[in-house]
């Protein structure tokens, strides 16, 4: 349904003759529908629906099918939707087994477009330096390199990652025993906890907990 791009994948949706096609791989798709929950929706009318369930949305509009309501939405916001869909194949063990493997990298993955995103967007690193280092996973230390130095160095961003003169003055100042990540998959854009001050190319960012206007960051490319 998808080969060809936006467009293509648009013009098919819309086309009656693949109902059947699409009816059959809802009957039985990869993964419980019930489960995913709308994160951000592009299309003004239908963004109501950010934070619901599959079910619950496709339910308010009395709609029988679940793909049906689906199909609509993506012709309704050409495609430009996200979901939340918690990851329930891997437990803790396995978390913690990929954490304290050596060649382990920080990175959170997470969109924040739409009002209901993942929480690791929000949550990521601070569950790292909080949670994961108060159980005794990574030491502080430990932490701190592996999201920061050996990062910048994975991916070569020769000014970054180490707090040393020449380097891009990027700092994070934080309470070790009140850093938290308090974002859910009901509430993904819900703040870390416990960060104090955050600079920027050497501009503050935050200050007391507080956002400043400074918007000195920029996208990197490797090397």
């Amino acid at each position: 349904m998808q080969e060809g791009g936006i467009a293509a994948t648009v013009a098919r949706l819309k086309d009656p003759a693949n109902g059947p096609r699409l009816r059959e791989w809802f009957s039985s798709p990869t993964l419980p529908l019930e489960t995913v929950r709308l994160s951000y929706v592009s299309a003004p009318e239908w963004k109501r629906y950010e934070g619901m369930t599959l079910p619950a949305a496709a339910g308010s509009e009395s709609r029988a099918r679940v793909g049906e309501f689906v199909c609509e939405l993506l012709v309704a916001s050409d495609m430009a939707a996200g979901c939340v869909v918690p990851h329930r194949q891997r437990g803790e063990e396995d978390v913690v087994a990929l954490i304290r493997h050596p060649c382990m990298l920080g990175g959170s993955d997470g969109i924040f477009t739409g009002s209901r995103p993942h929480p690791r967007g929000c949550g990521c690193f601070a569950r790292y330096l909080g949670h994961y280092v108060r159980n005794g996973t990574w030491t502080l230390e430990t932490a701190v390199q592996r999201l920061a130095g050996n990062t910048a160095r994975r991916f070569r961003l020769k000014d970054r990652g180490l707090l040393r003169e020449g380097m891009a003055a990027d700092v994070i100042v934080f309470d070790a025993e009140a850093v938290g990540d308090p974002a859910t998959y009901e509430d993904g854009a819900a703040l870390a906890t416990g960060m104090e001050h955050v600079v920027v190319n050497g501009e503050v960012v935050l200050r007391g907990g507080r956002r400043t206007e400074a918007r000195p960051g920029r996208g990197l490319r490797r090397g």
